[in-house]
């Protein structure tokens, strides 16, 4: 059935659904290639932000263990060497929690967590880091250093910062898997498509082959072995192909009606 239709077709309706098939194969693959391409970019960016929200947050945690191991050093010499890197990780700690504000704000359950984190760090500047700073500048009361830092208050609230710290980073961590994962069945996707439009472009040609060659090809080529006939005087034989409406069945029909005029005029 469809090689008939395609039979009564002329060549201009043949090349038309050639081009338009393999175009429209072409326009669904890109629209296809967009939307994967819109995906993984998506799944990157987010991998790419978390990555830079994990970064922050170590940096956070690290620079507040910085302040309490230089403070200690500060608050038992007196040697004012530690107040750099002090001062320094402090610094730090602002700049970390600054950045992980900003980088978090889509995010109230890390934000929450973050305001814990920065309340517990003013709480240990306020009860720990700010005494321990006066004693030590005072110089008369390092007993009272010693004991401030043999109190368990600002282990207690340091050590607590550090925990919601790690839960902070867990948190990154865990969405860190999910989105590489994403990212990677998007990158998959690509991959799949491209295999798809392969096989799809190899699959379309071989049709287009076959269909050419029976409906085109094959036909001319038996036209043209007749015309080699009839010239050398072979009026007995069978023009086929007369009954098509295309451009093959107009050579056919021309031959057809040659053979016959032929035939009338040996016959007289």
């Amino acid at each position: 059935m469809t090689e008939n239709w395609l039979n009564d077709r002329g060549l201009r309706v043949k090349a038309i659904l050639v081009l338009g098939s393999l175009f429209g194969l072409f326009a669904i693959t890109a629209a296809l290639f967009l939307l994967n391409q819109r995906e993984v970019h998506e799944a990157r960016r987010l991998s790419e932000h978390t990555v830079e929200v994990l970064h922050a947050a170590n940096g956070l945690i690290l620079a507040a263990v910085s302040q309490q191991s230089a403070l200690r050093g500060y608050g038992l010499t007196s040697d004012a060497r530690f107040l750099a890197p002090y001062q320094s990780a402090r610094t730090d700690f602002e700049h970390h929690a600054g950045t992980l504000k900003q980088l978090t704000a889509d995010n109230p359950e890390q934000q929450a967590r973050l305001l814990d984190i920065t309340r517990l760090m003013a709480a240990w500047q306020l009860e720990f880091a700010t005494p321990l700073l006066d004693y030590a500048e005072s110089g008369r009361q390092l007993d009272r250093v010693v004991e401030l830092i043999k109190l368990s208050r600002g282990r207690e609230l340091m050590d607590t910062l550090r925990a919601r710290g790690l839960e902070f980073i867990a948190v990154e961590e865990s969405l860190l898997q999910m989105r590489s994962a994403r990212l990677a069945d998007a990158l998959d996707n690509v991959r799949r498509l491209a295999i798809g439009l392969l096989l799809a472009a190899a699959l379309s040609t071989a049709i287009f082959m076959v269909a050419i060659q029976r409906t085109l090809v094959t036909p001319m080529n038996r036209l043209t072995a007749l015309i080699g006939r009839l010239t050398g005087g072979d009026l007995d034989l069978e023009v086929p192909y007369t009954e098509r409406k295309d451009e093959v069945g107009a050579i056919a029909g021309a031959l057809e009606r040659f053979r016959c005029t032929a035939l009338q005029i040996q016959q007289r």
